[in-house]
């Protein structure tokens, strides 16, 4: 999973990203959640965990295919040459 973030890693804008939204999902959850069968604990680990992979994980996974196809591209570029 590490290598879906740039290195070092505090320097990536999408890491911060991520964390923030899963840290104001759970903090929400925990002072306002639903009432429902589930423990309010496990309903904040639940949406922080979601929106750590919408926000998160998924656009980082999106990034590295994107960079993975440039660099190909460049390659095939410059062996045609």
């Amino acid at each position: 999973m590490l290598r879906l973030f740039d290195a070092p890693l505090y320097r990536d804008w999408l890491l911060w990203f991520m964390l923030a939204w899963a840290a104001i999902d759970f903090v929400s959850v925990l002072t306002y959640g639903p009432p429902g069968g589930l423990p309010r604990w496990l309903t904040a680990v639940i949406g922080a965990v979601f929106f750590a992979m919408v926000c998160g994980i998924v656009p980082a996974w999106i990034r590295l295919l994107v960079r993975r196809r440039r660099h190909n591209h460049r390659q095939r570029a410059t062996k045609a040459k």
